[in-house]
């Protein structure tokens, strides 16, 4: 088996998707966590100047998407099929959706900007992208997963996604009941109860 080395700050944030993706695929990965004070260190030595990366015997892949979807594709939680694989790119894409939302709604430096954004993130951003991920769970609601009939990196990555969201006192669930069940079963799978339990306890 490959050896992997996953670095990333000492956070959830970009850097969980591929760990919990290591979890339930029950492979062990060498979890690399950065102090901010050491970032200056770091930050030349990688691609593009940032993280996560993932050492893969040594090679060096970048962008966080990317790398999940690498572990995904390994370890079969990418789908059956090529549909499947792009219904899971859609997911992803939805959640992307929310996540440059709520950049713009952190970090703008103008109050007045920063509400509007954060505003829009709240009542038009999120209900939308939900919406279609509830929609894509009744398209398979015999099965209970976004594709097929068992877990998958979409799955995963709305689970992190949703828990997020509530971290930011921005939770949905009881509004989209299909999410709230999904995550749910997610995190009720043994080896990711497992990760969660274990893992380092962090703010973000």
């Amino acid at each position: 088996m490959p050896q992997y080395k996953l670095t990333y700050f000492d956070g959830r944030g970009l850097g969980e998707l591929t760990r919990m993706t290591f979890a339930a695929a029950g492979v062990e990965f060498e979890d690399n966590r950065i102090k901010r004070a050491d970032w200056p260190n770091v930050k030349p030595t990688t691609p593009m100047g940032q993280v996560p990366i993932l050492e893969v015997d040594g090679k060096v892949l970048h962008q966080s998407k990317a790398i999940a979807k690498y572990v995904a594709r390994e370890y079969g939680l990418m789908g059956s099929n090529n549909m499947e694989a792009t219904e899971i790119d859609m997911v992803m894409e939805i959640l992307s959706e929310i996540h440059s939302a709520g950049i713009k709604a952190h970090f703008e430096e103008d109050e007045t900007r920063k509400a509007a954004n954060a505003t829009k993130l709240k009542d038009e951003v999120i209900p939308k992208c939900y919406k279609a991920l509830e929609s894509m769970l009744t398209a398979n609601e015999k099965n209970s997963w976004f594709v097929g009939d068992k877990l998958s990196l979409a799955d995963i990555a709305v689970c992190i996604q949703n828990s997020s969201l509530q971290n930011f006192k921005l939770d949905y669930s009881d509004k989209f009941p299909k999410i709230k069940a999904l995550c749910g079963k997610v995190e009720s799978n043994a080896r990711i109860a497992k990760w969660i339990e274990t893992r380092p306890k962090t703010e973000w």
